[in-house]
């Protein structure tokens, strides 16, 4: 039997204050639920992982959005089954525009250039397999939910919820966002949206859901300002970076040296941070793990240095070295978050960078003023304090180490494969190591003579 797909028009909501308190229909639903909350018989648990796809388009003056989500999501709507158990799909459309409403649409607001976008005008429904394939491009998921379809015998809980809004824009050149606060749907729900820009390209997005308002094609502005922040917080929440920065500065005193050595890091990090973010590294899933394990490794080492020598002219050196390895640390943060640059590839890596550099440049004026402060109180101890500091980081460090080295040695190492992809990888690991070796050079000679 073939079930009429029907559109349906959401209608207006007054509002009168003599007689609502809350819009009519949503009043009663709250009341209805009151009443079997307490009866476990009829409640439905709340899903561990939701997975939904979104596609959003827009054409002319309307703002396709199209979503897919497990109907076992949309909890407390008691759906008409047959007597099998099924879903009675002769009688369904109604309850599933309920739910499209209910769980999703009010719970998702669009912007248009900043202005709150209406309710949707109108809404189409079906069900799925879970094996269904359509919303693998935006046309053949507008073409499934907008066509007749067969009944299915489908459970509440293998049945996927496809549902086409259509929402009223002023121009389709503006700048959209969207806030889908789904995190209702499970206990964990993460969403993948496509978003098909009017040049016919396509951003795709992988967040948790209540996130913050998501620009679906952000300009230089929007992303300059999202990676400034992004760089930023992360170094002043990575422990492991501040520390050997911290290393880096607590037995020097000379300010000339403390701006060699914070060139040399700055310089360097910037280099493999910008080679990670153009994919010149390599993509094995063991290598972020033996970064961070080497991240700690030199913690470790610049701890016992500290302890063991006291002349540091040549200290930008390390700082250079180790700060190339930083660097790739700094790249997988930035790896995460590059899906929000847009086409804003270079503007996304100088913001990340900068931000970086600011959190860097507000730790270490912090960590002079202290470490200054403390110097000048303990004129006879300074070289104790070193070792003190100098001990208590490297015994942190050193349980870093062995843990990332216990995670590292978790991975199946094999021989690899020699190939073109070998060659080229190879070419690129070439081609990275003479730019670091060019940056060492001229600033090895820029530091000789300045000195």
């Amino acid at each position: 039997m073939s079930v009429t797909r029907i559109r349906y028009t959401v209608p207006p909501q007054p509002f009168s204050p003599e007689l609502d308190i809350l819009p009519h229909p949503y009043l009663w639903l709250f009341l209805g639920w009151m009443c079997i909350a307490g009866s476990p018989a009829q409640a439905h648990e709340i899903p561990n992982k939701v997975y939904v796809q979104a596609i959003v388009s827009v054409e002319n003056n309307t703002l396709h959005f199209l979503v897919r989500a497990p109907l076992s999501a949309m909890r407390d709507i008691k759906f008409p089954l047959t007597g099998a158990g099924n879903l009675d799909t002769e009688q369904l459309d109604s309850y599933l525009q309920d739910a499209a409403l209910l769980w999703i649409a009010d719970y998702t607001e669009f912007y248009e250039d900043g202005r709150l976008l209406p309710a949707p005008t109108n809404i189409f429904t079906r069900i799925s397999m879970p094996s269904n394939r359509a919303f693998s491009s935006y046309s053949t998921a507008w073409a499934h939910i907008n066509s007749p379809y067969d009944s299915l015998e489908l459970t509440q809980e293998q049945a996927q919820l496809d549902i086409h809004f259509e929402y009223p824009v002023q121009s389709r050149s503006s700048q959209f966002s969207i806030r889908p606060a789904l995190g209702h749907l499970g206990r964990s729900t993460d969403i993948v949206l496509r978003y098909i820009t009017p040049d016919a390209r396509e951003h795709l997005y992988t967040f948790k859901a209540n996130t913050d308002n998501l620009q679906l094609d952000p300009g230089y502005s929007d992303v300059s300002i999202y990676f400034v922040e992004a760089g930023f917080l992360h170094i002043l929440s990575g422990a492991d970076h501040l520390l050997f920065l911290l290393c880096l500065l607590i037995p020097i005193r000379k300010i000339r040296e403390l701006l060699f050595i914070i060139t040399a890091f700055t310089l360097a990090h910037s280099l493999t941070l910008a080679a990670s973010a153009l994919n010149l590294v390599p993509q094995a899933n063991w290598f972020p793990t033996a970064i961070e394990a080497l991240i700690a490794t030199s913690i470790v080492y610049m701890a016992l240095e500290n302890c063991l020598r006291k002349q540091f002219e040549q200290r930008w050196i390390m700082a250079l070295g180790f700060g190339l390895i930083h660097g790739f640390g700094f790249s997988y943060a930035l790896a995460e978050s590059l899906q929000f640059s847009g086409s804003h590839l270079l503007t996304s890596l100088l913001a990340f960078n900068l931000g970086v550099e600011l959190g860097q440049i507000l730790f270490v004026a912090v960590a002079l003023t202290l470490l200054s402060t403390t110097a000048k109180k303990l004129k006879d101890h300074q070289y104790a304090l070193t070792i003190i500091a100098s001990v208590f980081i490297a015994h942190t460090a050193w349980h870093w180490t062995l843990e990332r080295i216990k995670v590292l040695g978790q991975f199946p190492f094999t021989l690899a494969q020699v190939d073109m992809t070998l060659f080229a990888q190879t070419l690129r690991w070439c081609i990275l190591s003479l730019a670091i070796a060019l940056l060492a050079w001229a600033f090895g000679k820029l530091i000789k003579n300045l000195r």
